[in-house]
């Protein structure tokens, strides 16, 4: 009982915190509605010119990890493809400098990409961060990143917009309030059939507390929340002009979700320093090859019991 008590206290605290959140996200929007206005001739000017410009959203765009090696890996394709286009990175990472980024990149993952690239500082990236939110996290992250996407579009308006991160909710707002093409790079879908199955069955899992799933109403409520919060995800997919994955574990569950044309594109995996280790005059006898992975909880299928890392 007393747990439930807990839950229904948090609940009225969080929807205060979503409310003023969603109050700040539309004075924001009348605010970006009016800047844009502004730099609408200027954007059509640049466009007959062919000099575009490229927005990609990665607000931890310096955390160094497989995520940020697709982020830097695809800028240096495109910057090789496109020469002429100009490429701006939305982040939060608002403690170190562009060359320490570049730097950074350079070290960790041997590519090296022009110093053209431009750097977008966005303050708001507190509100995307899932520690911010208890319970409802996955609404509560949807709303943080309307309101950082909002500073984004406010601070750059793009011709170009491609979203790396999984902040999907910030396609709707370039597309229809910036008028840009929009794309996106989704590493993990942000719900699944198999989270709403896990609910149904009343599974208690990391996205299921064992106190939801014990009480046959709180289970129903949560199921409802699950399912009106898919279809408006699914919605904000549709916003993507071109979507791209990273396995066929996503790719299997975007098509259910999103029911859009995607692309099957794996991260790149470097190794041509694997090439230069010299080999022994002689075969060895045993062959030992060592893989690095993680295991996520949420990658569990209900089929299998062991997580699936693809």
């Amino acid at each position: 009982m007393l747990d439930v008590r807990n839950i229904f206290m948090s609940t009225i605290y969080l929807i205060k915190i979503l409310g003023s959140l969603l109050a700040l996200t539309f004075f924001s929007i009348f605010s970006v509605i009016t800047t844009l206005r502004g730099n609408l001739g200027y954007k059509k000017q640049r466009i007959r010119q062919r000099i575009y410009k490229s927005g990609l959203f990665h607000p931890y765009c310096n955390a160094g990890g497989g995520g940020e090696r697709v982020l830097w890996v695809a800028i240096q394709a495109l910057q090789k493809n496109y020469p002429k286009a100009e490429f701006f990175i939305y982040t939060g990472d608002v403690e170190a400098t562009p060359i320490e980024i570049i730097e950074k990149v350079r070290k960790n993952f041997n590519v090296d990409v022009s110093k053209s690239v431009k750097f977008i500082y966005l303050n708001k990236r507190k509100w995307v961060e899932a520690d911010q939110y208890p319970i409802f996290t996955l609404l509560g992250q949807a709303l943080g990143s309307l309101y950082l996407g909002l500073e984004a579009l406010s601070k750059l308006n793009p011709d170009v917009f491609i979203e790396t991160t999984g902040f999907t909710f910030t396609l709707p707002l370039f597309k229809y309030l910036g008028g840009c093409k929009t794309g996106c790079y989704v590493h993990y879908p942000t719900i699944t059939k198999d989270m709403l199955k896990r609910v149904r069955n009343r599974q208690a899992i990391y996205n299921n507390r064992a106190v939801i799933a014990r009480n046959p109403a709180l289970t129903m409520a949560k199921l409802v929340y699950y399912h009106v919060f898919a279809w408006i995800y699914s919605l904000a997919g549709q916003c993507s002009d071109s979507t791209l994955v990273n396995s066929t574990f996503t790719q299997e569950h975007l098509n259910v979700l999103w029911n859009r044309p995607l692309h099957l594109v794996y991260p790149p995996c470097e190794v041509d320093h694997l090439k230069k280790i010299p080999r022994a005059a002689q075969r060895p006898k045993r062959i030992r090859i060592m893989s690095l992975a993680q295991f996520r909880p949420e990658k569990t299928t209900p089929y299998n019991s062991r997580p699936c890392t693809s």
